[in-house]
């Protein structure tokens, strides 16, 4: 088994402001209400990054970065339009949305793991 080393962990939250960095501007027109959030984890991953860190940081850093909709194991976007050739796809916003924010969601959830096998 491997385990995440500290250089391992300050590349990790290096990848996870990069990936906030990128969603903050489109959670600004989609979604303003996490918008808070997601610059508060910003903040709080420069303090950790600056400072050091702990598992226990970075365990409640991870929780901390909200996913837009209330995911479950059997959830599906039913954010369809229906276009006018009668088909259904998911709007272009929610398509944009969740180009920058699955790589924050998976950069989170990395912190949150002790290692690997």
């Amino acid at each position: 088994m491997y385990m995440y080393t500290k250089v391992d962990r300050i590349k990790q939250l290096k990848v996870l402001s990069q990936a906030l960095g990128k969603l903050v501007p489109i959670a600004e027109k989609y979604v303003p209400n996490k918008l808070k959030q997601y610059k508060n984890a910003i903040a709080r991953t420069a303090f950790l990054l600056k400072n050091g860190f702990t598992q226990d940081d970075l365990s409640s850093l991870s929780r901390s970065v909200p996913d837009v909709f209330d995911r479950h194991r059997d959830w599906k976007s039913e954010i369809l339009e229906q276009k006018e050739d009668g088909s259904w796809c998911e709007p272009d916003w929610f398509t944009e949305l969740e180009k920058v924010l699955q790589p924050v969601l998976e950069a989170a959830g990395m912190l949150r793991q002790l290692g690997y096998y």
